[in-house]
């Protein structure tokens, strides 16, 4: 991803600059230094499975709010993860402040008021996903919200070369292999912002409590495709009462069922989006994953993805073939720029 801006001058520009802004990711309030628009400023934005990844770049100091009016403007719940590509940013969140050098990245919360601060011209590269795609409980999340995890620390030394060489290919977003990428984004995100819960998290009154989800989800995870899979067999692999079991998810606003669905749904998706499957009867997905019944598992997808498995496939396969026949080129951005 090239870091060059393009030249632009007139207030009007930039007006349509912060209104794209508020449109790729959630309603946004910036501000820029002084009384006159930025010099130059560029963003480019494509979709890769289940996380959106945009590049935006800037060359003066510049705000962006996040404010309890615009939240109330209605939005789905939203995770943004800021890798500082250059210059630096100080996000504030939850009464916490991270700065952000180059290499450095750090998640926030779209439902609750933010405020990033760039005291001079920057370049960042934004992943946004859905809350739940992050595999931490709202407890732990609220712990990590806000932290600068650093380029040269723990998972993060890991993860922040990876993002950054991401961004440098927007191409991939046509490959086949997009969604399983994403999710393996996802799933280093999680690790790398597990590794920074503070250790009263896991050891708090009650027992390790979050600890014992977190085993309790790898459990799940490694048996969706078990139609048999249920409430009492969950409990009884842990030496939990059906009780306490239904405890620890309801405490995080969950139910245990609910929450094997939704794995089981979202693991469909992948399938119903992967080019390997693509003869492969919509049922006989589902059946893999443990929902043996046709219609209840077409009826619960359309619910949470706004159409049918047979639909949702059709439209992802078709995006894919047309993306490769035109090459997936980034043809709407050229040098770093808007064309």
């Amino acid at each position: 991803m090239s870091g060059a801006l393009a030249n632009h001058t007139g207030r009007d520009d930039f007006d349509k600059f912060r209104h794209a802004i508020s449109d790729t990711f959630v309603p946004l309030a910036l501000s820029v230094a002084g009384r006159t628009p930025p010099r130059r400023w560029a963003m480019r934005s494509a979709s890769l499975g289940a996380v959106q990844l945009t590049d935006v770049a800037l060359s003066d100091a510049a705000e962006v709010h996040r404010t309890s009016r615009l939240i109330n403007q209605g939005a789905d719940d939203y995770l943004k993860v800021g890798l500082q590509l250059r210059g630096s940013c100080v996000i504030s969140q939850n009464g916490r402040e991270a700065q952000l050098n180059p290499g450095d990245y750090a998640v926030y919360d779209t439902t609750q008021p933010y405020r990033l601060t760039y005291p001079a011209g920057y370049q960042t590269l934004v992943l946004m996903f859905r809350r739940e795609r992050l595999r931490l409980t709202l407890s732990q999340l609220t712990h990590v919200t806000a932290q600068a995890l650093h380029r040269h620390e723990g998972l993060a030394a890991s993860v922040s070369p990876f993002l950054a060489e991401l961004g440098k290919r927007f191409q991939i977003r046509g490959h086949p292999a997009a969604t399983h990428l994403a999710d393996a984004i996802l799933e280093m995100l999680t690790a790398s912002l597990a590794e920074r819960l503070p250790f009263s998290v896991d050891v708090e009154p009650g027992g390790g409590r979050s600890a014992l989800l977190m085993r309790i989800h790898a459990f799940i995870e490694e048996r969706l495709g078990d139609p048999n899979l249920d409430v009492p067999t969950i409990a009884a692999a842990h030496h939990i009462s059906v009780r306490y079991l239904q405890g620890l998810f309801a405490a995080q606003e969950q139910t245990v069922s609910g929450w094997v669905r939704s794995r089981r749904i979202d693991r469909c998706r992948q399938d119903l989006a992967d080019v390997r499957f693509a003869d492969q009867p919509v049922s006989d997905i589902g059946a893999r994953w443990g929902l043996l019944n046709p219609a209840h598992f077409s009826r619960t997808f359309k619910a949470i993805f706004g159409c049918p498995p047979t639909q949702y496939r059709a439209a992802v396969l078709d995006e894919l073939r047309a993306q490769r026949t035109k090459g997936a080129t980034t043809a709407d951005y050229k040098d770093g720029a808007p064309s």
